[in-house]
């Protein structure tokens, strides 16, 4: 069964929906068609939250986590700023260093979708004003509920010539309510390549995973990589990741028993370990922590208009846009 509540934060009347069945429990928000908090069962068949959002919402509008948002018309950091289009270059701004993060002030994270509640789904329509970006004008975001599987439709048609990224950015932590962070969460991931960046945080270039910290293809604990990365200047995980043959992820809490696996069609996924914290109080009325979840966000490449030849991300005008991330939440026996 499907519910709502209203809210009014930012001046936003912002609606919730929740539904649930006996495998999840969840809350979305029309801000940034979003997910708000997602409730899995452990072992013991406890439902506790296991993403991260905040208890006060406006910290949503200024934590700079974007938690549970859709981010587009492009996900991830852009840099040149001179979006060069055909014969026309788009002035992009700086949000995060010399980088366009996000799609800056065009980001669909903090805009109020419409929506329209059918049976087992939600869908989310937006129609945006773009100040710099030159996006689509019209997206639909589709939450599908199925059994123990949730599925996340973003849908549009390129108006013009460009570059279109979508993805969602929720923080997961299997543990539940946040009682402590993910460095033992059990991570499998079948890469080939992982985005190297410089000094401004820029990604710059494709490199093999092979014989490197990054390799994930035989299961093991993130704290693996996130220990290796603390004296860096990320802190911890701020990673693209090049699918090889399967377009999935599997993160694992042995403590709770509680299992999911991400699969896509996208090329690509980009994991963010909340190195840096925005010290407001989460849902679950704790401080936010450093790692306290691991973002996953599968999408193109960051970049990717400056990284690679012929880049996926390009949309002729008139091209559909289709893409789709699945979650499939289980549970595991005592090992």
């Amino acid at each position: 069964m499907l519910q709502t509540r209203v809210e009014i934060v930012n001046d936003l009347k912002i609606t919730f929906i929740s539904f649930k069945n006996e495998h999840f429990e969840i809350v979305l928000s029309t801000l940034g068609a979003s997910i708000y908090q997602l409730k899995l069962p452990n072992r013991d068949k406890v439902f506790e939250n296991v993403v991260l959002s905040f208890k006060d919402y406006i910290n949503t509008f200024t934590s700079g986590k974007y938690p549970g948002s859709t981010i587009g018309p492009y996900a991830g950091r852009i840099y040149p700023l001179d979006l060069k289009i055909n014969n026309y270059i788009y002035k992009l701004q700086a949000n995060n260093g010399v980088n366009f993060l996000h799609s800056y002030k065009d980001t669909y994270a903090f805009k109020n979708f419409d929506y329209l509640i059918e049976k087992d789904s939600v869908i989310f329509t937006l129609t945006p004003n773009y100040l710099h970006y030159p996006g689509p004008a019209k997206v639909k975001v589709i939450y599908q509920f199925k059994g123990s599987e949730l599925t996340i439709n973003f849908e549009t048609i390129a108006t013009q010539d460009t570059y279109i990224n979508i993805t969602n950015h929720t923080y997961f932590n299997l543990c539940g309510n946040f009682r402590r962070d993910v460095l033992e969460h059990q991570l499998k991931l079948d890469a080939s390549h992982y985005v190297g960046i410089n000094n401004n945080y820029t990604p710059t270039k494709l490199i093999e995973i092979k014989d490197t910290i990054y390799d994930y293809k035989e299961q093991k604990p993130l704290s693996s990589l996130i220990n290796s990365l603390k004296s860096t200047q990320t802190k911890g995980i701020d990673t693209a990741f090049n699918f090889e043959k399967h377009h999935q992820l599997e993160l694992y809490d042995k403590e709770s028993g509680r299992h999911l696996t991400m699969s896509t069609d996208y090329p690509a996924v980009v994991l963010y370990s909340n190195n840096f914290i925005s010290k407001a109080e989460l849902l679950d009325g704790i401080i936010d922590f450093e790692y306290a979840g691991l973002a996953i966000e599968p999408q193109y490449l960051p970049n990717e208009m400056n990284l690679v030849e012929n880049p996926k991300s390009f949309f002729k005008k008139g091209s559909k846009y289709n893409h789709f991330i699945r979650y499939k939440f289980g549970i595991k026996k005592g090992e």
